[in-house]
């Protein structure tokens, strides 16, 4: 990755982790940037950024942050990730490896917290759980079915795209 874009990327993490945030004197000296380039910085990132606060601490001293809800709609997660994250859940429980799948059990709560809305939360729970079915994963008494891969593939493709299959 081109080295300023991760300086902006950077920043804007160093922005939303900081809650009085940062001044452009701090961001020069954490960059090793001119005046100018930290004004540009914060520039660019309120093009990505529209609502990134600016605010005067003593009336003098500009300093700039970001919400976490703003950073929060970087991150899109997939039925497929959430399905194979509930999968190693699964997995681990049924190996007796009880604190791993804890420590799991906690990232997809903190995973599904990122997600914006709650229909679209709901949305990806429903499909996420319609793979594990799909695939066997679920927890259920009884003997597993092994699906083809091919089969299963097609499966999960037309569920992921809301589409009817028939049998022949």
């Amino acid at each position: 990755m081109y080295e300023k874009s991760w300086d902006l990327f950077d920043l804007a993490f160093e922005l939303q982790n900081s809650a009085e945030g940062l001044s452009l004197d701090e961001i020069q000296r954490r960059y090793n940037v001119s005046l100018r380039t930290a004004q540009r910085m914060c520039a660019g990132l309120r093009d990505y950024f529209p609502n990134m606060e600016e605010y005067s601490t003593d009336g003098r001293c500009k300093r700039w942050r970001i919400s976490s809800q703003q950073m929060n709609a970087l991150f899109t997660f997939s039925p497929q990730e959430l399905s194979a994250l509930q999968a190693s859940v699964n997995f681990l429980q049924q190996h007796n490896l009880h604190e791993q799948a804890k420590s799991l059990v906690s990232l997809e709560t903190k995973v599904k917290n990122l997600l914006q809305s709650k229909k679209r939360k709901r949305s990806l729970e429903d499909e996420t759980e319609a793979l594990l079915k799909i695939e066997g994963l679920a927890f259920r008494p009884g003997p597993r079915f092994h699906l083809d891969v091919e089969i299963l593939n097609t499966l999960r493709t037309a569920l992921l795209n809301k589409k009817q299959i028939k049998n022949k």
